[in-house]
């Protein structure tokens, strides 16, 4: 059994094995990522509500595939070059990665942030997600469960991805950090009921775009309130989060997701 987590509060640089990727946490608000040539590594697709998400990402080395999704502007994909920046507002569903053809260097992207609180949560939790079933803090059942398929890695190994997996949900709802979980495809139910027709109207997009969010936040949510009632999970850690910006948060009365603080929520 394992006391606690490993503490990350005064570490900068973390190191991706699988894939191997490289995160350097710049002061409080940028990222420096560096993904290798050899790397399959995608930034998740996702999108911020609030002021607390990316705000500039700007190719530093290589070359940068940037997808965005808008309500004004639709969707695009973008190639960066090393030097160049864009700017996303918030909203913007956006995801990225190398370009597909670029084989000669490295991807270094830097990603400014409006704090890198939540993905040092999620770069330590991501690290930390093997001692998950044998810290004092979980519960008895899993550390039950966890020992009892011992005889098959496999399913342990599953077993920790999946409790990962709501782990960052749970981090991803506390931080505003919201993912693609599903959609109401009403244009495409439009099209199938209309099959000579080649263009769904615009309505049906505008309710494809609406259900995006509805339905990560109660994925995210759902995910939350079970890995807090039954899986001994938090939103966000003090093993990984200096506490000069925690005090600095409770002083302020506001969470790490710009809402009133509340016993709720940890």
């Amino acid at each position: 059994m394992v006391n606690h987590r490993t503490n990350t509060t005064h570490q900068a640089i973390f190191h991706l094995h699988d894939p191997s990727v490289i995160v350097e946490l710049i002061q409080e608000n940028h990222l420096k990522i560096t993904i290798p040539t050899n790397s399959n590594y995608r930034f998740p697709y996702h999108w911020h509500l609030q002021k607390h998400g990316c705000h500039r990402i700007t190719c530093l080395q290589g070359k940068l595939q940037l997808y965005t999704a808008t309500p004004y502007a639709g969707t695009g994909i973008s190639l960066i070059s090393a030097g160049n920046t864009r700017n996303l507002r918030d909203g913007d569903q956006h995801a990225w990665g190398p370009a597909q053809y670029n084989s000669s260097a490295d991807l270094v992207v830097l990603v400014e942030v409006d704090n890198a609180d939540l993905y040092r949560n999620i770069l330590s939790a991501t690290l930390d997600a093997s001692l998950f079933p044998r810290l004092a803090s979980t519960p008895f059942w899993i550390r039950m469960l966890y020992s009892m398929l011992s005889w098959s890695p496999s399913s342990q190994d599953w077993l920790i991805s999946a409790l990962l997996w709501v782990q960052l949900q749970m981090m991803h709802c506390t931080h505003d950090f919201w993912g693609l979980h599903g959609s109401i495809d009403a244009p495409g139910w439009w099209l199938s009921l209309h099959p000579v027709t080649t263009r769904a109207p615009d309505w049906t997009h505008k309710i494809k775009w609406w259900s995006y969010t509805p339905i990560s936040k109660v994925v995210q949510n759902g995910c939350y309130w079970v890995g807090r009632l039954f899986l001994g999970m938090k939103g966000e850690y003090a093993e990984y989060t200096p506490s000069t910006r925690s005090q600095r948060r409770e002083g302020s009365g506001l969470s790490s997701r710009g809402l009133k603080k509340t016993n709720a929520r940890d």
